[in-house]
């Protein structure tokens, strides 16, 4: 019998079978209930007293309407349609065990789909949050993965994928990429995890949390720049275009640098990273001016210590004892006592770190952050030393004292203030050195500025009367005859940067000449047999895909990285790769054993070049003459596939450097010494990107009739220009038949 009953003539029975967490999430769901009512009857029974009646089945039901009741949202008159079974003890356990058995939970993906199609009625995630009584992180968290792919949601629901694949998988909005990355993943089963998912669909993105995604973050964003957000993580902010980072960082560093300038020192040179090989070509100076502090510093000092140790004293006398403001030091009760009494009885350390401390407080004023954390947290708790709490008395007691939070704030407060007076006699340089050096800026390990001061060029001196010498103005044949400037004109980091643009040009030359390609393939087995690279194969071969990385370019999106890429995809199309399957693996051997000789010697080509990483021939480190001389038999030209940036290349490099090797400006090279290097990383990025589009006025003055476009020969030479090492030189006389063939299989293939 159906019957409408009164909330407050219902309770819960002692025979319902949920007994674990029966109230679980009854938040949410009175608030469903609030929003579309009660969608299911309760099962009740009759009960004690007149009109009572116990509820047998939806007790969590019922918690929600009760909840609801507390709050006013309803009264405790409402009334809620039941089912009234007049059962016997036995049969109410069997009719609560009954329904929650029969109930078959929805799948997570018809609920996340649901919620997507809530929005797209015209919802907001504000309302479908207060109707199902969520918090709106979890109904986005939601929305995002009921937005995925349709390919996935039904992988999802086949079992293929869990919970945790789809959150990573939702990092991303797009359909395409989402599945390109599934089928690349799930070829081997061990690939399909959400660290790697995340990690493939971030590739060339910028982590938030990273030391550079810190230092840029909000300035990036405030310029409206693309963001990836993971919802699904603490920190899952990811900055799409790096590119945009780095020049968000270098504007930073620079305007950083000017700002030192125009405190007085004589320049300032911004550093992405900290490269070794700068810092020990420039000599340090120590600073040379040790300030004091003045009578009314001091005074203001006293009365510090004075207030803090007053405070401290009421809670740990034997802290400060003897000190300005704190307790008495105790008198000696004998001649016996007296003698044990020294002033090194007196002597304190650092309650937090052991350091020696002032005389007249109770903490050491340059403790290290964790320090001094530690020391404001819960300030000389006790038991510091001694398995057993017996630690030194006269430093730290062996019994802890709770100081109210009101008192050890203040005495935070006072410590602050302590410092910021001792700060004042941090040494300091004075103008006559900041006049003859310069400083470096770089970004801190937790994405701050981090300054270092008082660097001087190799033959400065801060003898009054001697020049200024800057980085810039170094003499480029001296630092030729240097030791140390045989490591070129490079950082290390441009260095790295620039091998990976030359590694991919190598690739895809070596993909394209099979010849030199099986050549190179016999003559590494040769020398270093079994140790190449690994295969899913009963062989000992071994060896691995090449990956070159790079602090400013996604070189998975270079011209150079797309066209071996789409050389990839024409033999995937062919052989289908195995999903790891034995069985599967004998059918991509029989598809690769099908291949026409051309196609074979394509294949191989392509593979080995995978495996190969270059360096720079000059100025950049260990050299292979191996890969230095197929690189000029096969004409590998990085020209062809990428081109100097201002933020990758221009603003790395000294203007020393520009005015000797930029020589094919020819008079633009003089036109532009006496600009500031940021224009002339600017004006560089300008025209090498578009060499054509330059005027002979670029270069200088010239009479506005004879104004005109620089000849067709100096647009071909940019064009081809490449930074030192780069280039493979051609030798004369080597180009041999083999490479004429090599070239002709080739064109064929």
């Amino acid at each position: 019998m159906h019957k409408a009953v009164a909330i407050k003539n219902l309770r819960r029975s002692a025979s319902n079978v949920r007994t674990t967490d029966p109230h679980s999430d009854v938040e949410s769901l009175a608030a469903d209930i609030l929003a579309h009512g009660l969608l299911q009857n309760l099962i009740v029974r009759p009960s004690e007293g007149k009109g009572m009646f116990e509820v047998t089945g939806g007790g969590r039901r019922l918690a929600a309407l009760q909840l609801l009741a507390a709050r006013g949202d309803i009264t405790e008159d409402h009334e809620v349609p039941c089912l009234i079974r007049k059962d016997v003890e036995a049969d109410a356990t069997e009719v609560s065990l009954s329904e929650n058995l029969a109930r078959v939970a929805m799948h997570p993906a018809d609920a996340y789909e649901a919620f997507a199609k809530l929005i797209d009625q015209g919802k907001t995630v504000e309302e479908v949050a207060l109707r199902f009584g969520l918090p709106q992180r979890t109904v986005r968290q939601r929305l995002k993965l009921g937005k995925l792919s349709p390919v996935l949601m039904g992988h999802f629901r086949r079992g293929d994928l869990d919970q945790e694949d789809c959150e990573a998988f939702a990092m991303s909005d797009d359909h395409a990429l989402q599945e390109q990355v599934y089928e690349t993943l799930a070829r081997h089963r061990y690939n399909l995890t959400p660290h790697m998912i995340r990690h493939t669909l971030t590739e060339g993105k910028l982590a938030a949390s990273s030391k550079l995604g810190r230092f840029v973050r909000n300035e990036y964003i405030a310029k409206g720049l693309p963001v990836t957000t993971d919802l699904f993580a603490e920190d899952g902010t990811y900055l799409d275009d790096r590119a945009a980072a780095v020049e968000v960082a270098t504007a930073k560093l620079d305007a950083a640098c000017a700002q030192l300038v125009q405190e007085g020192w004589a320049w300032a040179k911004p550093l992405l990273e900290y490269d070794y090989s700068v810092f020990g070509a420039y000599k340090r100076v120590q600073a040379d001016e040790n300030p004091t502090l003045s009578q009314e510093d001091e005074d203001q000092r006293l009365a510090l210590v004075v207030a803090h140790n007053t405070i401290l004293s009421q809670y740990r006398p034997d802290l400060t004892i003897g000190r300005p403001g704190g307790a008495p030091a105790p008198q000696p009760s004998s001649e016996a006592d007296s003698d044990d009494l020294d002033d090194t009885s007196l002597e304190a350390e650092c309650a937090c770190c052991g350091n020696p401390i002032a005389d007249d407080c109770d903490f050491h004023p340059f403790c290290s952050e964790e320090c001094a954390e530690e020391g404001e947290a819960e300030p000389f708790d006790g038991e510091e030393d001694g398995e057993d709490g017996e630690g030194d008395s006269q430093t730290v007691s062996s019994t802890k004292v709770d100081i109210p939070e009101a008192d050890a704030q203040r005495m935070a407060e006072l410590k602050r203030l302590i410092a910021e007076i001792d700060e004042k006699t941090t040494p300091r340089f004075s103008a006559a050195i900041k006049a003859k050096s310069g400083a470096f800026v770089l970004i801190s390990h937790d994405g701050d500025f981090d300054f270092r001061l008082g660097y001087m060029v190799p033959g400065a001196s801060t003898e009054e009367g001697s020049p200024v010498l800057t980085p810039d103005s170094m003499p480029q044949q001296t630092a030729a005859n240097t030791d140390k400037a045989q490591k070129g004109p490079y950082s290390a980091a441009l260095a790295s940067d620039l091998a990976a643009h030359r590694t991919q040009a190598f690739q895809i030359a070596l993909a394209q000449h099979p010849a030199y390609a099986k050549s190179y393939l016999l003559f590494t087995l040769w020398e270093r047999f079994g140790r190449l690279g690994y295969v899913v194969s009963s062989s000992s071969l071994t060896g691995e895909v090449a990956q070159p990385t790079n602090t400013v370019t996604d070189m998975a999106t270079t011209l150079a990285a797309k066209a071996m890429q789409a050389i990839k995809a024409s033999f995937q199309a062919k052989l289908n790769p195995s999903d790891g399957d034995p069985v599967h693996n004998l059918e991509v051997f029989k598809a690769i054993h099908g291949l026409s000789d051309t196609e074979k010697d394509a294949l191989l080509a392509y593979l080995m070049a995978s495996t190969v990483t270059c360096g720079l021939s000059e100025h950049g480190g260990r050299v292979d003459p191996i890969t230095e001389h197929i690189g000029q038999q096969i004409g590998a030209d990085p020209a062809k596939w990428w081109r100097p940036t201002g933020t990758e290349f221009f603003a790395r490099v000294s203007k020393g450097y520009l005015a000797s090797e930029v020589t094919v400006l020819g008079r633009g090279v003089q036109a532009l010494a006496a600009q500031k290097k940021g224009v002339i990383a600017e004006k560089l990025d300008r025209w090498f990107a578009d060499p054509s589009a330059m005027k002979l006025s670029d270069l200088g003055p010239v009479d506005a009739a004879a104004d005109g476009p620089i000849s067709v020969q100096m647009v071909e030479q940019i064009g081809n220009w490449l930074p030192v090492g780069m280039a493979w030189t051609q030798n004369a006389g080597e180009n041999t038949d083999g490479e004429a063939q090599d070239e002709a299989q080739a064109d064929a293939a």
